[in-house]
C-alpha cells in the first residue's frame, strides 16, 4: 500500500510537471517571428507546390518538414500557428522522454520531465517555426523503436524505424549524428549478443535496419545536399560555440570560466553514466557515448562548417538528460541520504539556473519587430515609411514580412546601406544579440544626417536580436 502511494505520488508529480512544461513550451511560442522563422516562411510562400520546396529552394535554412507544413499552413494572422508543429513535436518528444526514462524507473522518469521540460535550449526550439523540433521528436522516436527492433524486428516496428529516421533527416540534417550513433551502437549489439548466430544472419538484420535509410541518405545527397547553398551568418570560433553548448546544457552563465565549469560537469556525467551503464551490461552506454561526444566529433572534422552554432547540437540535449537522469536516479535509489541529496542537487543545480531564461523567452521573446514598426509607422512623416538598418538582408527581410501588419495605406520603403547617400532614410534600426550592450544615443552615418535614439526593443538568448530604433531628428513626426 505504502509502496502504491509512493508511485502514486510520483506519477501526480510527473503529470504536474508534464503539465507545466507543455505550458512554458506554448507560452515561448508566443511573441514575434525572427529572421530564420520569417526565411522560412517566405520560401513556403514563394513555393507554387510542394515540389518546389524540394527543389526551389536548395538552402540549409529549408528545414523540408517545417518548410511543407508552412506551405500547407498558408499565410497567417496569428504567429502561434506557423509554429504548431514545433510546439507539437516538442510536447511529443517530452512524453517520449518520460517513456524512455520510466523504463529504468519512475524517478528516472520525473528527473528526465523536469530536466527537459525546463531545459531553455529544448523550449527555445520546441517553440520555434524550424525543424529542431522534429528531429529531435524523430530521434528520439527511432530511439525508441530501435531498441524495440533488436529485441524483435517486425514488419511494423521497421516502418515505425525507418520512417523516424528518414522524417528526422529531412526535419534538419544534424539528425547524421544520431544515425551513426543508432548504427555503432546496433552493431555492437549484434556483435555481443547471440553468439551462436552466424556472422552472415547478423549483417542481414543490420542491413534489414539500414538499407533502406541509407538508400534514402544517398539520394538525399545526389538531389540536395551536394547543391546545398549556406546561408552563413555570425562566425564564432568551435570552442567558444562548444563552452556555450555547455552552459545551456547546464544552465549556468555564460562566460570563459563559467565554460571551462560547464564542461567539466560535462565529462563527469557523460563518463559516469557511461560507466554505470557498462557496469549494468547495458549496451547504451556505447549510444550514449557515440551521440554526445564521438558524432559530432566526427561531423565536426569532415563537415568542418564555417559557420557552427548550439542549435547545430540540439538533437543531442534530450540524450544528455536522458544520461543524466539516468544517472540522478541510481544516486536516489542508495540508501544513504548523503546520495538522495546529491541526486536532487544534480537535478536541481541544471533546473534552477535556465528559470531566468525561460521567463525572460516567455514575457520578451525573440524580439520586438512588429512593435517596432508599428511605433514607426504611428510617427512617421509620411505613409511611405523610408527605413534602413546596419544589416540589409537580415533588416530588409524583417521589414518585408511586417510590412503586411502595419495599418492600411501604409508601407515600408527599404533603403540600403549603399544608396542612402542620395535617398535617405528617416529611421535607421540597429541590431545586435548581446544582451549588455549600451547602443549609443546619437548616430553620424556617412550621409551627413544625425539620428537620435529612440526606442529599444529586446530579445531573449540564442534567437532574434535587439533593435535600436534611431530617427532623423530634422524631420517632423506625424500629427495625430
Amino acid at each position: 500500500m505504502i509502496k502504491n502511494s509512493k508511485n502514486r505520488s510520483i506519477w501526480i508529480a510527473i503529470s504536474s510537471t508534464l503539465i507545466l512544461a507543455i505550458t512554458v513550451i506554448c507560452f515561448s511560442a508566443r511573441g514575434d517571428l525572427w529572421l530564420d522563422e520569417i526565411w522560412s516562411i517566405f520560401m513556403a510562400e514563394l513555393s507554387t507546390g510542394p515540389w518546389d520546396i524540394f527543389t526551389r529552394f536548395q538552402h540549409d535554412n529549408n528545414h523540408f518538414i517545417n518548410t511543407i507544413y508552412l506551405y500547407f499552413l498558408g499565410r497567417q494572422k496569428y504567429f502561434f500557428l506557423y509554429r504548431m508543429l514545433a510546439v507539437c513535436s516538442g510536447i511529443g518528444s517530452l512524453f517520449l522522454l518520460t517513456y524512455i526514462a520510466g523504463r529504468r524507473g519512475h524517478v528516472e522518469a520525473l528527473f528526465a520531465t523536469v530536466l527537459a521540460g525546463f531545459s531553455y535550449p529544448l523550449v527555445l526550439y520546441f517553440s520555434e517555426a524550424r525543424g529542431y523540433a522534429p528531429a529531435v521528436f524523430c530521434a528520439l522516436l527511432a530511439f525508441v523503436y530501435l531498441q524495440k527492433c533488436l529485441d524483435r524486428a517486425t514488419a511494423g516496428r521497421l516502418i515505425i524505424f525507418w520512417f523516424a529516421v528518414i522524417a528526422g533527416i529531412l526535419s534538419h540534417l544534424s539528425f547524421v549524428m544520431v544515425i551513426i550513433a543508432m548504427f555503432v551502437f546496433t552493431v555492437i549489439v549484434k556483435v555481443n549478443n547471440r553468439r551462436n548466430v552466424s556472422i552472415v544472419r547478423k549483417t542481414a538484420e543490420i542491413s534489414l535496419l539500414y538499407l533502406v535509410p541509407l538508400l534514402f541518405c544517398i539520394l538525399f545527397y545526389i538531389f540536395f545536399i551536394k547543391h546545398m547553398v549556406v546561408g552563413g551568418g555570425p562566425i564564432y570560433k568551435y570552442r567558444d560555440v562548444i563552452g556555450q553548448t555547455a552552459c545551456f546544457a547546464m544552465g549556468v552563465p555564460l562566460g570563459k570560466y563559467f565554460q571551462i565549469m560547464a564542461l567539466l560537469f560535462c565529462g563527469v556525467i557523460l563518463i559516469s553514466g557511461c560507466l554505470m551503464l557498462a557496469k549494468e551490461r547495458k549496451y547504451e552506454w556505447v549510444f550514449f557515448a557515440m551521440v554526445l561526444l564521438v558524432s559530432p566529433a566526427v561531423i565536426l572534422a569532415l563537415a568542418r562548417p564555417k559557420c557552427l552554432y548550439l542549435r547545430y547540437f540540439i538533437v543531442c540535449f534530450p540524450f544528455f538528460y536522458l544520461l543524466a537522469c539516468y544517472l540522478a536516479g541510481a544516486c536516489f535509489r542508495r540508501k544513504e541520504l548523503v546520495f538522495r541529496l546529491l541526486a536532487v542537487a544534480i537535478v536541481l543545480f541544471m533546473t534552477l539556473g535556465q528559470i531566468d531564461r525561460l521567463i525572460s523567452l516567455m514575457v520578451i521573446g525573440r524580439g520586438s519587430y512588429r512593435d517596432a514598426l508599428l511605433d514607426i509607422a504611428s510617427c512617421s512623416a509620411k505613409d511611405v515609411i523610408k527605413i534602413s538598418t546596419d544589416h540589409d538582408f537580415q533588416g530588409s527581410m524583417i521589414c518585408s514580412f511586417y510590412e503586411r501588419f502595419l495599418p492600411a495605406g501604409q508601407k515600408v520603403q527599404y533603403i540600403e546601406k549603399a544608396s542612402c547617400m542620395e535617398n535617405k532614410p528617416e529611421w535607421v534600426l540597429t541590431q545586435s544579440q548581446d544582451s549588455v550592450l549600451r547602443p549609443k544615443p546619437e548616430l553620424f552615418p556617412p550621409w551627413g544626417i544625425k539620428y537620435r535614439l529612440v526606442g529599444i526593443y529586446k530579445t531573449s538568448e540564442l534567437s532574434g536580436w535587439n533593435w535600436y530604433l534611431y530617427h532623423n531628428d530634422d524631420v517632423l513626426p506625424r500629427k495625430n
